[in-house]
Parts: structure tokens; sequence; C-alpha cells
């Protein structure tokens, strides 16, 4: 019963999305009928694609992620219509499917794009994608006579009531009351809203005249492929790849809180899953579908993620064309409370970036790349009118702040990558504390890496243990020299001396071979920093001793 009622919160509010295929179906002046078939096209559409979702890589990401119609590729269908009407659409639909189902097969070619601050400005800018749409809903702000903003107070009261029980509930609620915090919030807000009389006349006549029950209708139009578009659709296939690598990421970090890096087979499986969804949409004749972000949100606010309610939520979604009853009661929820419910999902998408963000230590590159990327994004939400002019092939890159944010992160890591070797070398000072120079030299290339600080601290002890138990016990007979190398997955140190070698073994010295021999000292520490290193080789030629310390990253 749980997973129905999640299954059933997750697909009400992918339907609510409907609204997208709506507005192109007023912008290119479609009948009832035709607007009916747009709509349950982009309805079966999205409900295949989630299904597919929740299947493992790699057709699928094995997650609960939610397909909506996009509104990033709106306008340019709306301009595809204009050409060739609802033939050029589905065509360039399949374009843009096609497209999309190439770069998920280059995703495991690409890690190096997807270190976990690129991934951390995505989820965080994700956040406030959804921020700003939240706010004019949950606030009515609109334009007065006299051209100022003012709010609308039955908007913000009902508003502030659904996230109050929303909140609420998540915070002190137990057991199944958490759990369906958004359904206490949703049922506050709807009830508040009918006592505040915002649900219009209209919405009750359109359930009063919807039938229960009935056949769908499906357009199937007869593709027109307009050649000069092609161009076009592929870079917004990059742009939504982006977009959804953005959101497939953030849900990767809800299942797995102990995650350090973007798993690309299942990011490229979801991606694979939209392109089915996209040729779907092409075909059957319906709008662009991607991975919703406020669906996520969703996820977050109830801690439920389990794909078995991502294959509950898609066959609602498609089993919903059958009922147009229930897609209207869904589809009028008032904008007040979906407000409410977004801006509760904009707030975990904000932190959880954040802390993507530092997750890794961070130098000088790295803080401007994630300072910079962010404020690019920004100017797409605090001048949203800045960028027009430019070509038409550019514009779907800068009318979204997610798109332009994650796309500024991966240029600007790639361009701050150059200079910086993966290999590094340096001699012990005679001198010098084992600890501070161990400390000193990890936590430089650590910050220039962009490694886990927790793998860089095990480093550290490592190596300054070897390091002093080799000066104590006289064991070598020039300085050592300490190499250090880095790859996403994988911490090198390495030790190279001319003298004696270093015992590692595997297993506890008894206090009494201590005890009987001073040089079995030496012994402990070897063991010690087996314990701190996943694997540790110890190679000698001659008097050349080597010893390396591996560190999964």
């Amino acid at each position: 019963m749980a997973i129905l009622v999640l299954g059933l919160q997750h697909a009400g509010l992918a339907i609510m999305f409907m609204i997208y295929p709506v507005v192109v179906a007023r912008e290119i002046g479609l009948t009832s009928l035709e607007t009916s078939g747009l709509i349950t096209g982009s309805l079966i559409a999205a409900g295949v694609a989630t299904m597919l979702q929740a299947r493992a890589a790699p057709l699928g990401s094995g997650s609960l992620a939610v397909e909506i119609p996009g509104p990033l590729v709106l306008p340019a269908m709306i301009h595809a219509s204009s050409l060739g009407g609802l033939g050029a659409v589905a065509a360039m639909l399949t374009v843009h499917g096609l497209a999309e189902a190439t770069l998920a097969r280059m995703l495991h070619r690409l890690r190096q794009l997807f270190p976990p601050e690129v991934c951390g400005v995505a989820v965080l800018m994700l956040g406030i994608s959804i921020a700003q749409p939240a706010l004019v809903r949950f606030t009515g702000v609109n334009l007065d006579q006299a051209g100022a903003l003012a709010l609308d107070p039955a908007y913000l009261l009902v508003g502030t009531a659904t996230l109050a029980a929303i909140v609420g509930f998540a915070v002190f609620g137990r057991g199944g009351l958490k759990l369906f915090a958004l359904v206490f919030g949703l049922l506050t807000g709807a009830l508040l809203s009918l006592v505040m009389g915002l649900i219009e006349p209209s919405v009750w006549h359109a359930l009063r005249d919807a039938p229960v029950a009935g056949l769908p209708t499906l357009l199937f139009p007869a593709w027109q492929v307009e050649v000069l578009l092609i161009p076009l659709f592929v870079l917004i296939a990059i742009v939504t790849t982006v977009d959804n690598l953005g959101v497939l990421v953030s849900i990767q970090r809800l299942n797995d809180p102990n995650w350090v890096r973007a798993d690309l087979r299942s990011a490229a499986g979801g991606v694979q899953a939209s392109s089915i969804g996209n040729l779907i949409a092409g075909t059957v004749g319906g709008t662009a579908v991607g991975i919703s972000s406020s669906n996520v949100g969703l996820a977050f606010a109830t801690g439920t993620s389990a794909r078995i309610v991502g294959f509950v939520a898609g066959g609602l979604m498609i089993g919903a064309v059958f009922l147009p009853k229930a897609i209207v009661a869904l589809a009028s929820i008032p904008a007040p409370v979906i407000g409410a419910i977004m801006i509760y999902t904009a707030a975990y998408m904000i932190v959880s970036g954040m802390d993507l963000i530092l997750s890794r230590m961070l130098s000088e590159r790295r803080i401007f790349t994630v300072g910079l990327s962010i404020v690019f994004g920004l100017t797409v939400v605090i001048f949203p009118d800045i960028y027009e002019g430019l070509p038409e092939w550019l514009v779907p890159l800068f009318q979204s702040e997610l798109a332009l944010a994650t796309l500024s992160a991966i240029l600007l890591n790639l361009l701050f990558r150059i200079g910086i070797a993966q290999r590094a070398s340096q001699p012990v000072p005679p001198d010098s504390d084992a600890y501070d120079f161990s400390q000193e030299f990890l936590k430089r290339q650590g910050d220039l890496w962009g490694a886990r600080r927790e793998i860089v601290q095990r480093a550290v002890q490592a190596s300054s243990e070897a390091l002093e138990t080799l000066r104590s016990q006289e064991m070598f007979k020039a300085p050592p020299e300490m190499t250090a190398s880095f790859n996403e997955f994988d911490l090198d140190v390495t030790l190279t001396w001319h003298g004696k070698p270093l015992a590692t073994p595997d297993e506890r010295p008894s206090l009494d071979d201590i005890l009987e021999d001073e040089s079995n000292v030496s012994l402990m520490a070897g063991f010690l920093i087996r314990r701190y290193a996943d694997q540790v080789t110890h190679r000698s030629h001659g008097q050349q001793q080597r010893l390396t310390l591996h560190f999964q990253h």
C-alpha cells in the first residue's frame, strides 16, 4: 500500500507538468482533439521512460527517476511546428532522441568531466532553478496597476500552511507519518485552497464533464524532416543530457550516503532511457521528455527512492491516459500548493549540492571553477533578457541556469587542469618533522588534484608513520624521497630510500617480540601502516627500497 501511495504521489506530480504540452498546443493552434493527442502522447512517452529508468543499466539508471515533458525544448518545438506542423515536431524529436542515445554511449569515456565539484554545481543549480518558479507559485506574485510587484495574500497563506505541514510532519513525524509528509501537506493545501476560493469554477466544470474512463487519442504524425533544424536539436540534446546528468547525480547522492563520484554507467543508462522516451514521443505525437528535478525533490522529501516506486509511477502515468477525470483532478492542484512542494525540494537540492562541492579539497582552481560557474548560471535568473539577440542555435544553452552553470563548470574544470601534473615528487629534508612534511606535501597535492579529505589524511598518517620509523631506526643512508600520484580512482604514495627494508606484517606483533628486541618496534609501525593503507607493496633492488602505499579513492 505504501508503495502504491508513493507511486501515486510521483505520478500526480508528473501529470501536473502536462501543462507544457498544453502550452505548445496553444502556441501552434491545435484543435481540442489534437491537444488531447499531444497530452496523451507525452504522458505515454514519460510513463514508459520512467519505467525504463527503474531498470538497471545499460537500459535505465536503476533508480527512481521520473520523466516529465521538458520545458527546455518547447521553443524549438514551436519553431519546428511553424515550418512543418506536427510532422516536423515529431521528426525533430526523433533526431533529439537519437542524439541523446549517441551521447549515452560516449559517457563512460568522459569521467574526468564530472568530478564531485562539477556534480555539486549541477545539484546546487538544480535547487536554484526550482526556487524561482516555486516562489512565484508560492506567493502568487504579479504586477499591480502601477506596474509594481504585488503578493497575493491568499496564495501566501495557502503556500505557507502547505509548507508548514510538510516540514512539520517530515521533522516531527514518526514512521508512516514522516513517510507521507507530502501527502499531508498536499491535503492541507488543497482544503485551505477550497476555503480561500482558489479553485476556479472552471475546474469543477472540467471535472464534471470529463469521463471517468475512455480510450486515449494518439496522433501518429507523418514525419517531415527539416534539415536546417537538425543542428539546433542536436545542440538541445547535448544541453538536456547535461541537465539530466545533474539530476541523475543528485539521485545517486540520495541513494548512496557514501557517494564519492558519479556512476557514469548508471547515468548513461538513464540518458539512454530518456532518449527512448523521446523516440516514443516522436512516434506517437508528444512533447520531449526529461528527468524531473521536482520528483527528485519529492524523493528527498519522503526519504524513499526505491526503484519499484518508479515502476509503479510509470505504470500509473500510462494508465492515466484511460482516466481523463483523474488527469483533470491531478492537474488542477492549486499553484501555491505546488509552490510549497517545490520550495521544500529546492532546499534539499541546494544543501545537497553544497555538501558535494565541499566533499573534496578545494584549491584556488577549484574554487574558481565552482564560483564562476554558479555566477554564470545565475545570470539567467537575474538578467533573463541579457542573452537576447544570440544566434538561434545558441539560445537553448542560455535559457537554463542549470545547463549554463553545469557546462561552465565542465569547461572551467578542463581549463584549470592545464599545468597540473598527476604525479609529484619531493625529497624529505633531513631535519623535517615526518608528520609536518607529509601533511604539507600531500595536502598541497590533494588540493591541486581535488582528492577526498579523508583519503589524504589516511595517506598522511601512513607516510608519516613510515618516515618516522625509518628515521628512528636509522634504516636509510640518505634522506628518502616521497612521490605521490593520483587519478580519480587511486592515490599512491611511494617512499624510495637506500638502506634497510621496512617490514609491514599482516598480523600485529606481540608485546614479547617488541620487548625482546628493540628493532621489532618497526614491526608495529609496519603493521599500523598496513592498517592505514588499502594496499602496501614493498620492493627491494639491492640497497634500494621502494614502499608504495595505495589508497582507493
